[in-house]
């Protein structure tokens, strides 16, 4: 868990006068997801650890951030929705301002901006890694689907009509 591993690090960085934690939680922590109750409750939670352990440390020359990445192109996203990658790349590019699927290496970029010296005056934020699909979401007036595994985070209901039956999700308008 977050706690456990900040834990065993902390006391060492305050020692040192300099540290960087980055937690990776989900914009589910800020916004919440239909059907993944439990999931957002524990990612708002490391969000809100985020901010309590920075400011317990920023004196101590101690940086904590984290980054709340929303649909990322990985085996977990569309291999949990029983789909399609090219599919589900698709949906995702739908659902945002940005014209590409999200990448693992786009998390690994804001973490490692995070913890560089170029990051050194930013502590207790949250980094939303989305294409600007929190953004699109209010526009859309919301996501909601069957499936979970948080395809409700990156699949606007318009754009699946014509290829839900293939991919295996369910969206609706909430």
């Amino acid at each position: 868990s977050l706690f456990n591993m900040c834990r065993q690090v902390i006391e060492g960085m305050r020692d040192r006068n300099f540290g960087r934690i980055v937690s990776i939680a989900s914009i589910n922590g800020q916004k919440g997801q239909i059907g993944q109750t439990n999931y957002s409750a524990a990612k708002a939670g490391m969000i809100g650890f985020t901010k309590a352990l920075a400011l317990e440390n920023a004196r101590k020359g101690v940086t904590v951030n984290c980054i709340a990445p929303g649909g990322v192109s990985t085996p977990i996203l569309y291999g949990g929705l029983g789909a399609n990658k090219a599919i589900v790349d698709e949906a995702l590019i739908k659902a945002q301002p940005l014209p590409r699927a999200g990448q693992p290496e786009d998390i690994a970029a804001a973490a490692l901006f995070l913890a560089s010296e170029a990051a050194r005056f930013i502590t207790g934020h949250t980094l939303v890694v989305d294409g600007g699909a929190s953004l699109r979401r209010a526009l859309l007036g919301g996501l909601r689907t069957a499936q979970g595994a948080g395809a409700g985070d990156c699949v606007p209901a318009r754009s699946v009509r014509n290829c839900s039956a293939r991919s295996g999700l369910v969206v609706a308008r909430s």
